[in-house]
């Protein structure tokens, strides 16, 4: 009890520690991006933190930039990650921070107001019933605030240690010096009193070093493999989850070793190892972390879930996209477990599947796509705004024709070339199915075989191995050959003359939006055999395309594809105008 006594006499004359840091933290490039009730995403990746507050400025594709530096509001730091103040955009509004916090991960939380323009702004989606169902919405920074010093804390921790009889793992001075959060009330080596530190153990530190799956992020397998390096005079090592080691068993340190993660997905999961010399003497403390992610790591669905992807939204993903990344998880992996099941959205997500793969989905990896669709949020590849222009040159169909200019005469594969491969490209150009920035050069790429493979799953052209395999072989040739106009609608470049009174002077399709469509529903409602659910939504939906093919049945107004295809063109356009 002397001992202890002198211990804590000692710490009581030390100065109590600084509670923050004085560098500027960044925005984590995975976890950049809060969510807003009302105006969506917000990308905070161009933030700073400092001890006394933001700068620099975020973005949202509806309000712009919300800046941090405008010196009239400034959201502020107290230190140790209170926040308070506002950020101030010219379309955002103040968006007030009070009550905001970052934590000693460096996680934001809480959540912001931005008032009737912004609405509510939340930093941590995860489990969070008030984001999007889809969501995985999070902000983490770098920056960090220290650790308390003071003779009551450390007092604290002596009482915790000796009330847990923790001796074999809080050793004194040497533990102590390695381990801020732990000293004991023993230790025969104890020479002076020890210097408190506030960094935690470091992933290496001298001759010591851990790495955890050769130094990946994360991983979809529980089981990693440790690489450990220690100097010579280490024998024994501990490893644990945590840095309380309690009464773990020692082994014998080793270069290589398996561990277990927890089955808990989307935080870090930390291992920590503490190396003893011959005689017992802690040496030093190590730790790694590494996130468990099991919707990665599968090629092949990742590879299917493009493809479908690009057939579904007709155009291709972003990468800087958080909306187009979560459909491709969603595509290639299903669902997450937390989410929440929207019946009606897979409703409209599965009238889609419907149209473009003409046939309903029967195995987990189509039903996937339906529910990446409906979940992500990511946005269809609609039709070009309409200008205005004194002259009409609006088309006769809504459809490109994106049929061979020559016939396709031989099998093609990765890697040839010519002409045949050139027209190939151009007619998969015009279907969507390679992107509209793909330069046409005549050379079977690895690209042109995607979208081959996309081409194949659209139209069930299966190879002889069973799979869409990409080879243009007499099956994929024949059909091709057979392609006179395009399958799904593509983007429409027509220019429409002034639109005057007339409510309907753009293309109409699944999923658009607009007082158009809240116009068209009211229209087709008047008729109870057109539309007899006569539902008014702003929103064009499975059933309002319906309403639309008994229209166009009713007036003989044919698509493209010779068929009543529900998508308003020029042609259902103009009736409907000439009705209103």
């Amino acid at each position: 009890m002397k001992k202890i006594t002198l211990l804590l006499l000692a710490l009581a004359m030390t100065p109590v520690m600084a509670m923050a840091s004085a560098s500027e933290g960044t925005i984590d490039g995975t976890n950049r991006y809060a969510w807003s009730d009302k105006i969506g995403v917000i990308d905070m990746a161009n933030v700073k933190v400092t001890s006394s507050g933001l700068t620099g400025t975020a973005t949202n594709a509806q309000v712009g930039i919300i800046s941090f530096n405008d010196p009239t509001f400034k959201v502020t730091n107290d230190g140790i990650g209170n926040l308070k103040g506002s950020a101030y955009g010219t379309a955002s509004g103040l968006i007030n921070f009070a009550g905001v916090k970052i934590d000693s991960e460096g996680y934001f939380g809480g959540i912001a107001d931005g008032g009737f323009m912004s609405g509510k702004i939340y930093f941590d989606c995860t489990n969070n019933s008030n984001c999007p169902s889809a969501s995985s919405a999070r902000v983490r920074t770098d920056w960090r605030y220290g650790v308390v010093s003071s003779p009551t804390a450390v007092a604290t921790t002596i009482a915790n240690a000796v009330t847990a009889k923790n001796y074999s793992s809080c050793d004194g001075l040497n533990d102590y010096i390695s381990y801020s959060r732990c000293v004991s009330e023993i230790d025969s080596k104890l020479a002076v009193a020890p210097t408190p530190i506030t960094e935690e153990p470091k992933a290496s530190d001298g001759d010591y070093s851990i790495t955890i799956n050769n130094g990946v992020a994360s991983t979809n397998k529980l089981t990693v493999q440790l690489k450990l390096t220690a100097s010579k005079e280490a024998v024994d090592m501990v490893v644990a989850k945590d840095n309380n080691f309690g009464f773990l068993a020692k082994e014998k340190v080793a270069t290589t070793k398996e561990w277990q993660l927890e089955d808990s997905e989307g935080s870090p999961q930390y291992v920590y190892v503490k190396f003893y010399d011959a005689g017992g003497k802690p040496l030093k403390v190590v730790a790694n972390s590494i996130t468990l992610n099991k919707r990665q790591g599968n090629e092949a669905a990742e590879k299917d879930a493009l493809i479908a992807f690009r057939i579904m939204y007709a155009r291709e993903p972003k990468a800087d996209s958080q909306m187009d990344n979560e459909a491709l998880k969603i595509m290639a992996y299903g669902l997450p477990g937390n989410i929440a099941r929207d019946l009606e959205m897979e409703k409209s997500a599965l009238a889609r599947f419907i149209k473009y793969y003409k046939h309903a989905p029967t195995v987990n990896e189509e039903w996937n796509i339906v529910k990446g669709y409906a979940y992500a949020g990511a946005s269809i590849k609609l039709n070009t705004p309409v200008t205005e222009s004194k002259t009409e040159t609006v088309t006769e169909t809504s459809v490109k024709n994106c049929g061979l200019k020559l016939k396709l005469t031989k099998n093609l594969d990765l890697g040839a070339s010519g002409a045949e491969v050139s027209n190939m490209q151009t007619v998969l150009q015009c279907l969507g199915l390679l992107s509209a920035d793909y330069k046409v050069a005549g050379k079977f790429d690895k690209t042109t075989e995607d979208a081959v493979m996309a081409f194949q799953k659209e139209h069930k052209l299966i190879c002889k191995d069973g799979t869409y395999c990409g080879y243009v072989g007499p099956a994929t040739r024949a059909k091709f050959n057979a392609l006179t106009v395009a399958t799904k609608p593509a983007v429409s470049t027509e220019v429409a003359k002034p639109s005057g009174a007339k409510p309907f002077t753009r293309n109409l399709t699944v999923d658009m939006t607009g007082d158009d469509v809240t116009k068209l529903q009211e229209l087709l409602a008047k008729d109870k055999e057109l539309y007899p659910e006569g539902k008014v939504t702003g929103k064009f939906g499975p059933l309002t395309e319906e309403a639309v093919k008994r229209f166009q049945k009713k007036y003989d107004l044919k698509c493209a594809d010779t068929t009543y295809c529900g998508y308003i063109g020029p042609a259902t356009r103009n009736k409907l105008n000439e009705l209103y």
